[in-house]
């Protein structure tokens, strides 16, 4: 470098040479996601030099978290224990001091249980004089939701409605004032009738609430029959089955000994003359 006045003066410089970003392309360790149960890999590759990585979620960048890890000097992003709102759609923007880029974006499909429902069986059969149970099970979804109430109604053949009892979390259980009570009760979200009689038949409603999902419902149609498979066999009979059975058993016993010693007497004495 030449000085005014005379003279010169040496120096150093640096150039730095960067190679532009291009071809950014983000892939998936997995294409089969299943939520809660999996874990996913997203890892960026580009052309260039000196790169920097940003993640984006839609347009919003994705930040550090206790399931989001961002490693691999910014090119590797993980989710652990995917939620049915990780599918993106994610990209990642590549730059350096002179160019960038943007991948195209990538949409995770993940796999997720369509949770909140009541299962019921569509039909039950009880039996005169005997107990059924009418069995309700609510399947709660992804939030930890809270059973507030259970109620179960009767829609008779004749089309009359009758609320039967109903569960609630912050009160005792209330059985209404039907042909019902006294033969009710709720387990869990069950309904269990005692002593079932004819008129007990109908189609029978268990409603769940919960929170803060909403409120759920499934209907079961309740047959009620004379006996337990049996035609003609009422309820009066039920009762005395097991007498029948143990009767015929002893007979039984008491007819094999007989033909036992029957035996026994004829060999050690032989056949009995003849007159």
């Amino acid at each position: 470098m030449l000085i005014a006045g005379g003279g010169s003066q040496s120096g150093d410089t640096r150039l730095d040479v960067y190679e532009p970003v291009s071809n950014v392309m983000v892939t998936s360790s997995s294409t089969e996601l299943v939520e809660f149960n999996s874990s996913v890999s997203l890892s960026v590759s580009s052309s260039g030099s000196s790169l920097s990585f940003l993640w984006l979620n839609s347009s919003s960048e994705v930040t550090g978290s206790y399931r989001v890890q961002i490693t691999d000097g910014g090119s590797t992003l993980t989710i652990i224990n995917v939620t049915r709102y990780d599918q993106g759609p994610f990209s990642c923007h590549v730059s350096n001091p002179v160019s960038e880029g943007t991948s195209d974006a990538l949409i995770l499909t993940i796999n997720y249980l369509e949770a909140q429902q009541v299962k019921v069986e569509p039909e039950v059969t009880g039996y005169l004089g005997e107990e059924v149970t009418l069995r309700c099970q609510y399947i709660p979804g992804p939030e930890d939701d809270i059973i507030v109430q259970v109620q179960w109604e009767l829609k008779t053949p004749e089309g009359e409605d009758i609320l039967i009892i109903v569960s609630n979390a912050y009160s005792e259980v209330s059985v209404q004032d039907t042909f019902l009570k006294g033969r009710v009760k709720i387990a869990e979200q069950s309904l269990i009738i005692q002593d079932v009689e004819m008129r007990d038949a109908g189609s029978y409603t268990c409603i769940v609430t919960a929170f803060p999902s909403g409120v759920f419902e499934g209907t079961i149609q309740l047959v009620v029959k004379e006996g337990l498979g049996s035609e003609g066999l009422g309820s009066e009979g039920l009762h005395i089955l097991p007498k029948i059975i143990t009767a015929g058993v002893f007979v039984l016993i008491v007819g094999t000994m007989l033909a036992t010693t029957f035996f026994i007497i004829r060999k050690r004495y032989g056949p009995v003359p003849s007159d």
